[in-house]
């Protein structure tokens, strides 16, 4: 699932760390958040795009892939990969990010917002789009519980539920998440909420850059025998690992992602809709088939 990268690899080592009993240090753990809200940014993008190409929209999705190119550049420039694979490792990050790369990054993501802000505000004023997003695939509060549902596909349904403020994980323990919801449970209350949340993760990336602290960005992992689950907030929403060591190595691993429930939204979306809107419905649920086979 590779638009989940560093939210899966984080969540993996942060069941080792558990279980070998692991303090990452504190530059790698505000890195480890630039990274994971960087990956929600432009995973959030692609989403707001797919759905105004599915209202037929396209200069709108245009502006919004120009975005998240920008975005993904800056994930090439500071870690290699435009996908975050391959930094994220078991005691905090396998490389540093050097202060000017960061610098250079907090440029675009400043420019970034700019333009987010005037696409997303002109999308919204268009009466066509509004037309066919509002009232489409309402997704019902009740059903979260039942069908375990996380991530924008519960926040736009009313529920004010999100991992990195419900269980706080590394750098969250100490700046508590503010959590983005609407009610209607439509597409125009997914699309609402993913603008918004790529809007506050930007935000975020650009007030810590400055404040980011010295130091080392790995510490060597001593593994030992035990068990942990992790829990961590990816794009899509909900993400386990349940990891259990015997003898120095992994015997079980079990992972579970947003997509797997989250899949069962779909049947209860798309009820009393025309055949024309499953697209946009599906691209704003826009689950992941790998996350779900996992």
């Amino acid at each position: 699932s590779g638009d989940e990268s560093a939210a899966l690899a984080c969540c993996y080592a942060m069941a080792i760390e558990t279980i070998a009993s692991i303090r990452i240090p504190d530059r790698a753990a505000a890195l480890r958040v630039i990274l994971l809200e960087l990956e929600r940014s432009y995973s959030l993008l692609s989403d707001l795009a797919g759905m105004v190409t599915d209202v037929a929209f396209s200069a709108a999705a245009a502006r919004f892939l120009i975005i998240r190119e920008e975005l993904q550049r800056s994930c090439e420039m500071i870690t290699g990969s435009r996908f975050l694979k391959g930094i994220l490792t078991v005691g905090g990050l396998s490389q540093d990010i050097p202060d000017d790369l960061l610098m250079a990054l907090k440029d675009t993501v400043i420019q970034s917002l700019v333009d987010l802000e005037e696409v997303f505000t002109w999308t919204l004023s268009v009466p066509s789009v509004i037309d066919r997003f509002s009232t489409t695939g309402v997704v019902r509060e009740p059903l979260i519980d039942p069908l375990a549902l996380s991530g924008p596909i519960a926040r736009a349904s009313g529920r004010a539920c999100d991992v990195r403020a419900d269980h706080p994980y590394g750098w969250y323990l100490a700046h508590p998440t503010c959590v983005i919801f609407k009610r209607d449970g439509d597409v125009l209350a997914r699309f609402s909420v993913k603008g918004e949340e790529i809007r506050a993760s930007l935000t975020l990336i650009k007030e810590m850059i400055p404040d980011i602290p010295k130091g080392p960005v790995h510490v060597t992992a001593t593994i030992r025998d035990g068990f942990s689950l992790s829990a961590l907030e990816s794009p899509r929403g909900r993400t386990l690992f349940w990891i259990k060591v015997i003898d120095g190595k992994i015997d079980r691993c079990a992972v579970s992602t947003a997509s797997f429930c989250n899949w069962l939204a779909i049947e209860h979306a798309v009820m009393g809709n025309i055949v024309p809107d499953f697209p946009v419905i599906n691209k704003s649920l826009n689950l992941s088939y790998a996350g779900t086979d996992l």
